[in-house]
């Protein structure tokens, strides 16, 4: 099962459909008007334009960054969920 995309919040969606629906690979176009960060187990924060962005102390929001500094769409952080959902239920 394979999610052809950067974003990850457009790989969760695509995992979910695959998960869900079948197949073995998806691929997404993501036109998100802003850029998702996520931070990996390393405490690297990975963004939807393709780069890694490391800050020594706490994350993009306490860091005052509103805009991402590679491709300058708005920033938005994504926190990539514990459990698949749907709605407010757990699936």
């Amino acid at each position: 099962m394979t999610t052809m995309h950067k974003c990850q919040r457009c790989r969760d969606t695509g995992k979910y459909i695959l998960e869900t629906f079948g197949g073995d690979t998806i691929e997404m176009t993501c036109e998100h008007p802003r850029c998702c960060w996520w931070q990996d187990e390393d405490g690297v924060w990975d963004t939807a334009c393709d780069n890694r962005h490391e800050f020594i102390e706490d994350g993009p929001k306490e860091n005052h960054y509103h805009f991402c500094p590679y491709c300058g769409k708005p920033l938005e952080v994504y926190v990539m969920p514990s459990e698949p959902t749907v709605g407010n239920e757990s699936i």
